[in-house]
């Protein structure tokens, strides 16, 4: 099996699933390579941070895709006199 690296982005569904050991280790998608799976030490976001079962806070295309959300919001609110949103 080959792990991803280290840093490599990591989905909640991903960790959840080698944490639990829902699927074989050998298609496993996880950073930890095996190390821990069927670890079940359980929820993957109540993990210390580091632990390479943490999945990543948030998906970098939602992050800028929320922050342009936020952009389009305020420019309506000014341009209708409104103050904008927080």
């Amino acid at each position: 099996m080959t792990a991803p690296k280290a840093g490599a982005p990591l989905t909640a569904r991903q960790a959840a699933s080698c944490e639990n050991a829902t699927s074989p280790r050998s298609s496993c998608k996880c950073r930890c390579g095996g190390e821990h799976h069927g670890a079940r030490r359980g929820g993957v976001r109540d993990l210390p941070e580091g632990d390479l079962h943490r999945p990543d806070d948030e998906d970098p295309k939602v992050k800028r895709a929320r922050e342009r959300d936020k952009a389009v919001q305020t420019r309506f609110a000014l341009l209708a006199g409104k103050d904008p949103p927080e």
